[in-house]
């Protein structure tokens, strides 16, 4: 006859203290992102409500938080860097030596 039951021991109190503590805040971050989930949809409705309402008033619709374009002004959106932003030889920070090729200054 087969033994029925555990195979091995139970859990120790403390490994089910922790094994708590990470479920729960599983749970937590789970319930998180179906709170967003339902932010974004109820967000998402009214802006397309609103958006028929101005539609049918011959209006522009409200554009979406994911269609407005990002501002350009930055140097770094160009392509072009600041080369005083850049470290110097002067300037504080890990070390270039070796960097440099052998035999050379």
């Amino acid at each position: 006859m087969r033994g029925q039951g555990y195979t091995s021991d139970p859990p120790l109190p403390e490994a089910r203290a922790v094994n708590r503590k990470f479920a729960e805040r599983k749970k937590e971050l789970k319930d998180a992102e179906k709170q967003h989930r339902e932010w974004k949809r109820k967000d998402r409705e009214a802006r397309e409500k609103e958006n028929r309402a101005r539609e049918k008033q011959g209006k522009s619709p409200i554009p979406s938080p994911d269609s407005t374009p990002e501002p350009e002004s930055s140097p770094s959106a160009e392509g072009e860097v600041d080369p005083s932003a850049l470290p110097g030889p002067s300037a504080p920070g890990p070390s270039t030596h070796w960097l440099r090729a052998p035999g050379g200054g």
